[in-house]
């Protein structure tokens, strides 16, 4: 103990000297590693927007190529419309083009997005921006990408492409051209997130002239773009990857000292420069080694505690160790496992509590007696035939040991061997626990197993038991002789006894599976065809269950065959009564005679019934057109004055002798003509709506029905309702009675506005469907409260005062859409409103 301060003042100048020369290497390191990341980047960097260049530029040659191909085809008087259209359609496509034009082979443009059809359009052959690349487009079997330069049109900067297109026999027929708005591929660069001191150049190998550049102030465009492309003033190289090389120089544009990769020329004739001030490099070092050197003050911080603290921990070590070597000993002699420890003469070294208790020795007996006298011959044989090496140990054994009293316990022992610095057996130690318990409840659940096996053998009925996969997993001997008697199916080679049966029978039974496996409880009679013989079957399937959860199903199945039988036969004797039922038949026959009497009057009590129908039905019809008479009187009345007040002026005019005011007078005939279309409506409408009809033949339409109605209440409606109407727009007509059905639409309609207590709104949509043809008419009245929604269509039935109702107009609105194959369908909350849809089936669409 003494000597390891001394110790630690001799290793501390040599962990600090290590220290320091492990972080001037480290600095060394980073360095170097700091410039390879940052020149590794530049170099991905490159090789990214060299695979982005080829990729997005190919995407572009094919889809003009397509396009170019398209309007190649297109011929007849109408081809320059025809070539407008597809081309502005492909412009609509393809987004980032700026325009999408069509040459011929000297240059002249026949079709340019922008300009109309019969447009002068320039010559591709004669500009100066487009001459050189459309003179290689013409020479070439692939996209040409051009120089960029200014288009007035866009207002802005483009890079051209141009794509020559061919014939079958490879003879050029046109050149179809379009360029990609500079912009858009700024910030497709942009939208790649590289870092802002990033500086990126394109180059057109073939031109040697910057394609683009990043990033760059607008107004140097013309500086950069329609110069030489040596931007770098290059004072050192060297090839980094076979793809890349690396170079550093001054950037003539920031006169910064740079660091850049350049990358090879590409299949599209141009390559990509990546660059970042050199600076950056040094901040990268920065970035990654102030940290180490923090982690260097660190160290050496910790170094001086550690000496402190090894100095204090020394003084507690000892007290620490006592406390761990009593707290190893509290749970040896705690824990409900058997310890007994043996010597390579398998005599008995050590026994814990819990071993003494059991075996009702005390310690003292036991120490230093063989294995045999502690624990019985069973665990002692495994020991005796094996050989006491290293390498042997007992793995989850069962035993009979006995107590000191002569009672049998079961344990379930496992060993462990402590060895010597020579790798040799010192010492053995056995890890026991009493089983008895357990193996009883084990022969428990073993004899109720075979009582339960004895109890399904011993029964008639059919018994199987299936997984959750439809596997037959367990099954009694009556359920394998049914099998071999009626299928031939050997169960012990086919767990899919189902699959196995063959269709009809597969798809039925899976059926009844499925449905047992979603918890249902099934109970079917099958007829079933077996080897020659026919059977009856009563299956019963029900779902087990294992935790909430349906593991399987069993199938309870019972042979009622002989039950069949029996039924056959008592059905032929039902027939042998037949002779006894024709006896009565004379005597029916009189029965018979007397009832028809009976119809007969049964058939007049109906006639007048639906005479008083139709009575009670005109009745409630005129009822109506009292209570609306009033005010369809008033509207008739306006029209009548318009009428009036044009005879007066004309009258007027006639005194005054002023008859050559032709302007005067057409204007009052307008107002006399105006006058009798609104009287001539209210009395169609009217004519509708009193037409009477039992043959349902007329061709109906609903939403004029509609129309009439809302006429017939105008006078109700303008000061109090507010009408909307989404209708069909093509047109909702059936077969019906053109007089009901506007009987049911007015009374619906009517019972909507009286719902509506001050102001209010109706709503009235109709439509198709595949199946159904449907009006609906919803109002935000008061609306019906819940318990009286059944009874609305009750006759006589109302919520309103005596004197102002009777009951019946929404009866016989149910009764006619009823009788047109149709039904009324009602929601309705308590003041917020009403909803009536009237659905009438496609069938009855003329």
């Amino acid at each position: 103990m003494s000597t390891k301060p001394s110790v630690l003042h001799i290793i501390f100048p040599i962990i600090i000297i290590a220290l320091t020369i492990m972080i001037i290497a480290l600095g060394r390191w980073i360095w170097v590693d700091a410039r390879h990341d940052r020149i590794d980047d530049l170099s991905n960097t490159a090789s990214l927007l060299d695979r982005y260049y080829d990729l997005t530029f190919k995407q572009r040659q094919l889809s003009l190529l397509s396009v170019g191909q398209r309007l190649s085809e297109i011929s007849g008087e109408d081809h320059k419309k025809q070539r407008q259209k597809i081309a502005d359609n492909a412009l609509k496509l393809y987004d980032d083009l700026s325009a999408i034009g069509f040459a011929d082979t000297t240059g002249q443009l026949m079709t340019l997005t922008g300009y109309d059809i019969n447009d002068e359009l320039p010559n591709l052959g004669q500009m100066i921006e487009t001459r050189r690349t459309f003179e290689e487009a013409k020479r070439s079997d692939r996209m040409i990408i051009g120089e960029v330069y200014y288009f007035d049109r866009v207002n802005d900067w483009i890079l051209p492409i141009r794509v020559p297109i061919k014939n079958e026999a490879n003879e050029l027929i046109a050149v179809n051209t379009s360029g990609v708005v500079y912009s858009i591929l700024i910030n497709n660069l942009k939208s790649f997130g590289f870092p802002d001191n990033y500086h990126i150049q394109m180059v057109n190998n073939r031109y040697h002239t910057t394609q683009l550049y990043y990033p760059l102030a607008r107004d140097r465009f013309p500086e950069v773009l329609r110069q030489s492309a040596d931007i770098y003033q290059v004072d050192y190289s060297q090839v980094w990857t076979d793809k890349t090389t690396l170079f550093e120089g001054i950037n003539s544009l920031t006169d910064q000292p740079t660091l850049g990769v350049k990358s090879a020329p590409g299949p599209l004739e141009h390559y990509v420069v990546v660059t970042v001030d050199s600076s950056i490099v040094i901040s990268d070092f920065w970035n990654q080694f102030q940290t180490s050197l923090g982690i260097y003050v660190i160290f050496l911080a910790i170094t001086l505690m550690a000496y402190s603290y090894s100095v204090r921990q020394e003084k507690t070590f000892a007290e620490e160790l006592e406390a761990e070597k009593s707290y190893s000993e509290r749970i040896i002699r705690t824990t409900p496992l058997l310890i007994i420890g043996l010597d390579k003469n398998l005599r008995c070294t050590f026994v814990n509590p819990t071993a003494e208790t059991l075996l009702q020795y005390p310690k003292e007996e036991l120490i230093g007696k063989e294995i045999y006298s502690v624990l019985g011959t069973d665990i002692a044989q495994k020991f005796a035939h094996g050989e006491l090496s290293p390498y042997f140990q007992i793995k989850k054994e069962l035993s009979t040991i006995y107590t000191k009293k002569g009672a049998e316990k079961i344990a379930l022992w496992d060993s462990v061997n402590m060895l010597d610095l020579s790798g040799e057996i010192e010492e053995i130690f056995l890890f026991g626990s009493d089983q008895t318990e357990k193996e009883a409840a084990l022969l428990i659940a073993k004899v109720r197993e075979a009582n339960l096996n004895a109890l399904i053998e011993s029964t008639n009925s059919i018994i199987g038991l299936f997984d959750k996969n439809k596997q037959l997993i367990e099954y009694n001997k009556a359920f394998e002789a049914y099998t071999i008697e009626t299928t031939d199916i050997d169960l012990a080679t086919s767990p899919d006894i189902v699959e196995k049966m063959g269709s009809p029978y597969t798809e039925l039974f899976n059926g009844f599976l499925d449905r047992a496996l979603t918890g249902e409880k099934l109970k079917e009679t099958i007829e079933f065809e077996g080897k020659g013989n026919k059977f009856f079957f009563l299956f019963n399937y029900n779902p087990i269950y294992q935790d909430d959860q349906i593991t399987g199903v069993s199938m309870f199945v019972e042979d009622i065959t002989g039950l069949k039988e029996s039924e056959k036969k008592l059905e032929k004797y039902s027939k042998d009564l037949e002779g006894l039922v024709s006896e009565r038949t004379q005597e029916l026959k009189e029965t018979n005679d007397q009832l028809k009497d009976s119809y007969e009057a049964l058939e007049n009590t109906l006639a007048a019934l639906k005479e008083t129908q139709e009575q009670l039905i005109q009745t409630e019809k005129m009822a109506s057109l009292g209570v609306l008479s009033a005010g369809i009187g008033h509207e008739v009345n306006n029209p009548l004055n318009f009428i009036k007040n044009g005879v007066i002026g004309l009258s007027n005019l006639l005194k005054e002798q002023q008859l050559s005011d032709k302007e005067t007078i057409e204007q009052f005939l307008a107002i006399i003509h105006e006058g009798v279309n609104r009287a001539s409506a209210i009395v169609k409408s009217l004519s509708h709506f009193s037409r009477k009809g039992e043959s349902l033949v007329d061709d109906c339409n609903l939403e004029e029905a509609i129309e009439n109605s809302l006429t017939i209440l105008q006078s109700k409606l303008k000061h109090k309702v507010t009408v909307s109407k989404s209708y069909n727009h093509k047109g909702v007509t059936i077969k019906g009675s053109s007089g009901k059905l506007h009987q049911a639409i007015l009374n619906i309609l009517s019972n909507a506005e009286q719902a509506i207590e001050e102001k209010g709104h109706i709503k009235i949509i109709t439509g198709t469907s595949k199946d159904t043809i449907w009006i609906s008419i919803a109002d935000d009245g008061c609306g019906i409260q819940p318990q009286l929604l059944n009874r609305i269509s009750d006759p006589f039935y109302t919520t309103k005062d005596p004197g102002e109702g009777t009951g019946l107009g929404l009866s016989i609105a149910y009764a006619i859409i009823e009788e047109h194959s149709g039904r009324i369908k009602v929601n309705s909350k308590v003041n917020e409103g009403s909803t009536f849809i009237l659905e009438f089936p496609t069938s009855s669409k003329t």
